[in-house]
């Protein structure tokens, strides 16, 4: 298999990015073997197997959410 298909977690980018990164690489590999790419839901429940542990990890500030429509409660 070559480099450019291995996913490798970038723990300085968000769990969505780094979904959307995994998936982009999982269809590409799925579609060079032949095989039935994942749905949305399907590569979604796959990522979170694999990557669960990483989902709570605080990348960056998130201060900059105060007083947006972006604010979490």
């Amino acid at each position: 298999m070559q480099d450019d298909y291995v996913f490798k977690y970038k723990d300085n980018q968000t769990y969505t990015s780094n979904f959307l990164r995994w998936r982009a690489r999982n269809n590409e590999e799925k579609m060079m073997y032949g095989e039935q790419e994942y749905g949305l839901l399907e590569a979604k429940e796959v990522f979170d197997k694999i990557y669960s542990h990483k989902k709570d990890v605080v990348v960056a500030d998130e201060n900059w959410r105060k007083g947006t429509l972006w604010e979490r409660s």
